[in-house]
């Protein structure tokens, strides 16, 4: 992953066969933020995986963006606007375990999907 996307897209998938460059949109607002990018980052790189030209992907929480590349230089992506994200088609993304201090009350933290979330907690021995 690298800070920064590869060029400005407009809206809408374009074509997947033909094109150079595309966006899909996101829909990502609740939730720790570091588990929310790593979503947010995988459903990007799915889509691209069901693009036939996309290679390269950058992500956006705050602008819902996922924009979609068949090139781009890695060395010179464009930081303005900030938020975006870009990852290699191919790149292994690990979503971060989401852990809560012991102690907590036993119900689940509020905006979070239980069907999605690692609650780990730790006891010393």
């Amino acid at each position: 992953m690298d800070s920064g996307h590869c060029g400005a897209t407009s809206q809408g998938v374009s074509d997947c066969k033909s094109g150079s460059q595309g966006s899909f949109g996101l829909d990502f607002r609740h939730g720790p933020s570091s588990v929310i990018w790593s979503r947010a980052a995988r459903r990007c790189l799915k889509r691209c995986a069901e693009c036939e030209r996309c290679n390269f992907v950058s992500v956006s929480l705050p602008h819902n963006d996922c924009s979609w590349y068949h090139s781009c230089d890695l060395t010179r992506l464009q930081l303005e606007p900030p938020g975006f994200h870009t990852y290699r088609a191919n790149e292994r993304l690990v979503e971060p375990p989401v852990c809560f201090p012991a102690g907590l009350p036993s119900r689940r933290p509020p905006n979070l999907n239980p069907n999605s979330t690692l609650i780990l907690i730790l006891t010393r021995t």
